[in-house]
């Protein structure tokens, strides 16, 4: 029986290996060097300490050359994870560092680690003026977006292949921007709402990413127009005062009526619909589909009772 080893001295041991060997090095040859990879048992061990390693910035190139079959390769790149020296002016170093500590990296596991990079010294604060939301799988996410990575995940509960074509920062929150295979589109995925656990990889440069393909733009500036239920169109009464900027806010189509407006809009959201809606008090009324009315309604009386 293998004897079990510490897995940070394996870690480290697989990364010194892969740095050393010049060219990428066989799944076999692995097993070789690391024993503890052998059997089933082996190649699950071997995947959670790739997985581990993406983690922590330092991803590992796989491939599998035509004509060997079932036969993969794997490399680490120095390049791929090391940071180059920003070669900064004192102007510069100092205007980021005022920058960098403007933003709260509490949340952020390699904050600390940043900062360093820029020659931060000391622990001077100054007023926050943005937090930056951190989330573990981030790097293990943004890996697979440059090696164009296919992935199978769980998402809200539910099994997806995906298409990482990149990663947004929105409305406070991350979002992979993926083609879903289940659905056949490009679907924006809040980040946090991925289970880790349930990250794998499906094949390293599996796709390529649509020329001129805007990540940004796929993400739904109102997060009414977000998730992936078929959109339905709501026809929303607003009152005249606020009708231009409502529409303009959410781009929707309008028409007068009377002293009123009809905004018609597509939804795809309903809860955040609802609450949107709620925001204009009396001033919005929404007239249908029923259901949806229906829900603004629920939502008015759960309020009412509390």
């Amino acid at each position: 029986m293998v004897e079990q080893e510490d897995r940070l001295e394996r870690l480290a041991r697989l990364v010194a290996c892969l740095l050393d060997h010049e060219q990428p090095v066989s799944r076999a040859e692995l097993e070789g060097l690391f024993p503890i990879y052998a059997g089933t048992s082996g190649k699950r061990r071997f995947e959670d300490d790739k997985a581990a390693l993406r983690r922590a910035g330092i991803p590992l190139r796989s491939e599998a050359p035509e004509g060997e079959k079932g036969t993969w390769y794997y490399e680490i790149r120095r390049e791929d994870y090391e940071l180059p020296e920003l070669d900064l002016s004192d102007e510069e170093r100092v205007a980021l560092n005022l920058a960098v500590r403007s933003i709260d990296f509490s949340d952020v596991v390699w904050g600390r680690l940043a900062g360093t990079k820029l020659g931060m010294v000391g622990s001077a604060q100054i007023a926050t003026v943005a937090e930056l939301p951190g989330i573990e799988v981030l790097p293990a996410l943004a890996e697979a977006v440059r090696g164009r990575t296919r992935l199978s995940l769980a998402y809200n509960g539910n099994s997806r292949y995906v298409d990482p074509y990149g990663l947004v920062l929105k409305h406070g929150h991350w979002y992979l921007v993926a083609h879903d295979h289940r659905r056949d589109q490009v679907i924006p995925f809040r980040v946090d709402r991925i289970e880790e656990q349930t990250i794998e990889v499906v094949g390293d440069g599996a796709f390529e990413v649509p020329a001129g393909f805007d990540a940004a733009a796929r993400v739904p500036d109102e997060a009414i127009g977000m998730g992936e239920d078929p959109p339905v169109e709501a026809v929303v009464r607003l009152d005249g005062r606020i009708a231009e900027l409502v529409a303009s806010s959410v781009g929707a189509d309008c028409e007068p009526d009377g002293d009123d407006t009809i905004l018609r809009m597509p939804v795809r959201y309903r809860p955040a619909f609802v609450s949107w809606v709620l925001g204009f008090g009396e001033l919005a009324v929404v007239e249908e589909p029923p259901d949806l009315r229906q829900a603004v309604v629920t939502r008015l009386k759960e309020l009412a009772n509390r």
